[in-house]
């Protein structure tokens, strides 16, 4: 079989000596480089990468940066043509070289190169642990991911606006905002009351001990935004898909999920539990929850499903993580303590939240010993990490007085406290929902006779 062909790493020399051309009869133009984002890292020819640091760093500190500057600073540099370009070569370029005002276009180019390079680098890495079979394809796979995600192949673009243009489309959004509360609503009017929705960037925090019935809060909420069309996708680390399809199932029809799962079912309830999967089919939600079932997760492995869709054309306007102390470490990652584990996904979360403009629910562990004697759970009670609290837009907690009821027991229906204890864009305070065989249900309080 013959060797396949070596096709040469992504450059332009021509590109980049153009470049210097310009830089060199026009300084100032360092300005429009670096708006591109171009370092002396991204030049494939180090010589000339080493003339460019050199003219950035002049620009920067307001020095002289002409052509017989830079060639005497290459003259009398230590290291003359071998690191750095000689200097018969240096004072030719901006002899034949673009006008200064294409810089900006030339550096996008070369940066868009040496990015493609580093891609080309790590999968050719990841090919290489693929053939030979010493890594997990799930590890090869996520080390490309993180790899595409790295700011050498993704880029550094920051997305910078003015005070002004930022105040006047506040101001713009103003009589919208009146006749259509902005945000992704919750579902719920006394929790939408007091938060105001989900915002894109947004990581809401959604915690509470074992058996508050978070997941089934969780599940609720991305049912309801599901249900007006948003596309949800619910990632969880503790739940098989069989077992959230009965959740759903068992939240419209009242059939309990032991009951689905054991097949306890009449011919009454079969029909009704068809009639519920044909609907959910004709109005298009059962195409707009996704449900992703792994405890294998990383944030990494989470980010990449996401982009996936996202390139795939799905409009994704709420991810649920379920929940953030299962997530798993980055690949090849050893952390010192839970707590610096937990404090890293929460700080991918709010990354993934801002890069990709979508609020991030997670759900997190309340410490068992924090909350006694039935009190409501504090900020300080969420385990394993108070990163959690800081990485938040929204922190709320789940609070059933019931379940401390030993009269009545865990299971019983009774008042649900949604107790928001952090809110970046709105109040705290709480509210009440009615908690019903294992979900929850907008509550009223009845007037006494």
């Amino acid at each position: 079989m013959p060797a396949p062909k070596l096709t040469p790493l992504p450059s332009s020399l021509p590109a980049e000596r153009d470049m210097i051309g310009m830089l060199l009869l026009d300084p100032e133009r360092v300005w429009d480089a670096l708006d591109a984002g171009l370092s002396a890292a991204h030049f494939y020819a180090p010589q000339l990468g080493a003339v460019y640091a050199e003219l950035e760093r002049r620009v920067r500190t307001n020095e002289p940066a002409d052509v017989v500057t830079m060639a005497d600073w290459a003259g009398r540099h230590p290291k003359a043509g071998s690191v750095v370009l000689p200097v018969g070569e240096l004072v030719e370029l901006p002899d034949h070289c673009s006008v200064p005002s294409l810089a900006r276009h030339r550096a996008t180019g070369i940066v868009e190169d040496a990015r493609r390079r580093c891609a080309i680098g790590a999968l050719e890495a990841a090919a290489q642990a693929a053939r030979e079979g010493s890594e997990p394809l799930p590890d090869v796979l996520e080390r490309v991911v993180s790899a595409m995600h790295s700011p050498d192949v993704a880029g550094r673009e920051v997305d910078a606006t003015s005070l002004g243009a930022a105040v006047r489309s506040v101001i713009g959004g103003i009589a919208d905002a009146r006749k259509k509360p902005p945000g992704l609503r919750y579902g719920y009017d006394n929790v939408d009351r007091i938060t105001g929705g989900m915002h894109p960037g947004d990581v809401v925090v959604l915690a509470a001990r074992t058996s508050m019935g978070k997941t089934a809060l969780a599940h609720d909420i991305a049912h309801k935004a599901a249900a007006v069309g948003t596309q949800v996708v619910v990632y969880s680390l503790e739940d098989a898909r069989d077992g959230i399809a009965r959740r759903h199932l068992s939240a419209r029809t009242g059939i309990s999920g032991q009951r689905l799962r054991q097949g306890d079912v009449s011919a009454d309830e079969r029909r009704n539990l068809e009639q519920v999967a044909d609907h959910w089919e004709r109005t298009g939600l059962a195409e707009c929850l996704h449900i992703v079932a792994d405890p294998s997760l990383t944030m990494a492995r989470i980010e990449a499903d996401l982009v996936g869709r996202l390139q795939r054309g799905y409009r994704i306007g709420l991810v649920v993580i379920d929940y953030i102390q299962l997530v798993r470490p980055a690949l090849g990652v050893v952390r010192e303590s839970r707590q610096v584990q937990v404090a890293d996904a929460s700080g991918a979360a709010k990354v993934i939240a801002l890069r990709h403009s979508v609020p991030v629910m997670i759900l997190a562990q309340v410490n068992r010993q924090g909350v006694r004697d039935g009190a409501p759970p504090e900020l300080h009670d969420l385990r394993d990490s108070g990163a959690i609290e800081q990485d938040a837009d929204c922190v709320m907690f789940i609070h059933r007085p019931d379940y401390f009821d030993e009269t009545k027991g865990p299971a019983s229906d009774g008042i649900a406290q949604v107790i928001v204890r952090k809110n970046r864009h709105g109040a705290t305070g709480w509210c009440e929902l009615w908690f019903s065989r294992g979900h929850f249900h907008d509550y009223t309080p009845r007037e006494e006779d």
